[in-house]
Formats: structure tokens, sequence, C-alpha cells
């Protein structure tokens, strides 16, 4: 066995131990909530933007102000029945 076979088995192993840490990293249950809420927030969230533009009576200028606004009232808009679902369950 040459010397770049044997780097290259011990960069194989190390990939196999990473990918095993991440698996086991992921695969906790505790993401589980989080990871549906987000990709909740990522299916509804132009939705709710677009409703929130075009509900304005006037021209919406593009600031970072009405940017950071407008994702707060969005993601605001998703949690609170989350969240109130979530009580309800208890």
């Amino acid at each position: 066995m040459s010397i770049d076979e044997m780097q290259f088995m011990n960069q194989c192993s190390l990939v196999d131990n990473i990918a095993g840490l991440l698996d086991m990293l992921f695969s906790w249950k505790f993401y589980v909530p989080i990871s549906r809420l987000t990709y909740s927030i990522y299916l509804i969230h132009m939705t709710i933007v677009q409703s929130y533009v075009y509900s304005k009576m006037t021209p919406g200028y593009i600031s970072d102000s009405n940017m950071v606004s407008t994702t707060t009232i969005a993601i605001e808009s998703l949690i609170r029945p989350t969240v109130q679902m979530m009580t309800r369950q208890s």
C-alpha cells in the first residue's frame, strides 16, 4: 500500500466519523418541532409578506427598518397560532 493510498483511507475514515457525528446530532428529537416550525415559515412567509405589502394604501419604500418590521410581523403571525395550539394540547 502506497503513502497516497494510506492518506486516502485516513481521509475516508475521517469523513465517515464526521458523517456519523452529524447524523447523531441532527437526529435528536429536540430538532423535530423546530424543523417543522421553520419549514412552515418557509412555506408561508411570502404569502404573508405579499398580503402585508398589497394591503398598504401608500407605496412602500424598501429600507432596512421596513424589511425588519415586515419580517417580524410575518414571523409573529406564524408563531402565535403555533404556540396557542401547543398550549391547548398540554
